[in-house]
């Protein structure tokens, strides 16, 4: 089991022995920073927990794990939101190269991650849309089929036709899906999903990037955590612990995943993607490239930033200057976040670079402002999300308000 995942080795020591003891918990939260590997595992403990061998290696043989294997399994649900685009288009382009049967499935999951979170049960009472994404995801099965562990790939011509046209139709289907919040009737119809009878299998609930849940939301998870059904199993993953509000997090056991390290990323980027002569410091940068955002760009921005911020001289903020170009091109939401996760990282290396420091007249940092800042960047974010503000107001707001706490 766990085969496909590398990296985080303490918490996969940690869910093996759970899972060969029967002590996994009813209710998860795996969190940490993206591209972490948290949907991964959480996709291989609903296959270890349904595997009919109950060896759950990962070419079992068994019809669970076929299922799971190819994302189709009945009692696995996916809610929330997820960077689809990048994951399919990159997986697309291993797959085109490559033409292996591993390539095969990683498109085709990377495919049904964004296609099983359209599920009839966890749609109900939606009808507007119903139709058009229905219509929609027929289609992409269609194609879908063509590029199927179990068929014989098109000649290259082809398959590259077959790839962009899956991808413009999955580009489409994502469009359905909010970036900012769970939906409500999404929550309660996989509340109700959950109580109906499963004969002999288990049911698990994954719900991704569960901070983004809005009150009502968090207030319908809440009556599942509060009482799960029997054989009902859910994992929340989330950027960081504390954005879960606690009446949630108080009923999760909780799972830190961290950044693989370099040779982790070559190791992924070669065995899953195929790249060998491709050198990304993380598998962030490697994803943000296929959205021509380069990685060290946002973090310098975000360094300048920060510098501007603690320089007493500085009061005037104007790094929106070196953001246009990338406004110009990239959806503004999508930049915003990316933008805030580095400043976050920034923030986060001040702090440990002071507490290193061996200087006896060093200055220790200052834990309380430093909270200050994390909690104004939350909030201004949220705002940012929920109010729509336009970029520069957002980005000056921040300025101000961080600069405001020296």
């Amino acid at each position: 089991m766990f085969e496909n995942i590398i990296g985080n080795t303490t918490v996969i020591s940690i869910l093996k022995h759970e899972l060969s003891q029967g002590i996994i918990p009813r209710a998860a939260l795996f969190y940490g920073p993206p591209y972490t590997g948290k949907l991964s595992t959480a996709l291989e403990i609903a296959r270890i927990l349904v595997c009919d061998k109950k060896t759950a290696l990962w070419n079992c043989t068994c019809h669970q794990c076929r299922l799971n294997r190819e994302l189709l399994h009945p009692y696995v649900t996916l809610l929330g939101s997820r960077y689809f685009g990048i994951e399919i288009a990159a997986s697309g382009d291993a797959l085109y190269r490559t033409r292996k049967h591993a390539s095969q499935y990683l498109f085709i999951r990377a495919v049904r991650k964004l296609t099983r979170r359209f599920d009839p049960a966890i749609w109900h009472g939606d009808e507007s849309a119903r139709k058009k994404i229905q219509e929609l995801i027929i289609r992409i099965e269609e194609l879908l089929d063509a590029v199927s562990p179990h068929s014989v790939l098109p000649e290259k011509n082809a398959l590259s036709n077959l790839i962009a046209s899956l991808i413009e139709h999955c580009n489409n289907l994502s469009s359905y899906i909010s970036e900012d919040n769970i939906p409500i009737n999404h929550i309660r119809n996989a509340v109700q999903w959950a109580h109906l009878s499963a004969p002999k299998s288990p049911k698990i609930i994954i719900v991704e990037n569960a901070e983004n849940m809005l009150e009502s939301s968090r207030n319908s998870l809440l009556k599942i955590l509060e009482e799960p059904p029997p054989h009902v199993y859910l994992i929340l993953t989330a950027t960081r612990l504390t954005n879960i509000i606690p009446t949630i997090r108080s009923r999760l056991r909780h799972y830190k995943f961290k950044h693989r390290n370099e040779e982790q990323v070559k190791d992924i980027l070669k065995r899953i993607f195929n790249e060998e002569s491709l050198d990304f410091p993380s598998l962030e940068s490697y994803f943000l490239a296929w959205q021509d955002i380069n990685a060290m760009t946002l973090m310098n921005l975000a360094k300048t930033f920060f510098q501007k911020v603690t320089d007493p001289d500085s009061m005037h903020v104007d790094i929106l200057q070196d953001m246009q170009e990338l406004f110009a091109t990239q959806a503004t939401k999508r930049l915003i976040s990316l933008f805030i996760q580095e400043l976050l990282r920034v923030l986060n290396n001040y702090f440990l670079d002071n507490l290193n420091q061996e200087e006896t007249n060093a200055r220790t940092p200052d834990i309380t402002r430093l909270r200050t800042w994390v909690a104004i960047i939350g909030k201004r974010y949220r705002e940012h999300k929920t109010l729509n503000l336009q970029a520069q107001l957002f980005i000056q707001n921040l300025f101000y308000q961080m600069k405001a706490v020296l």
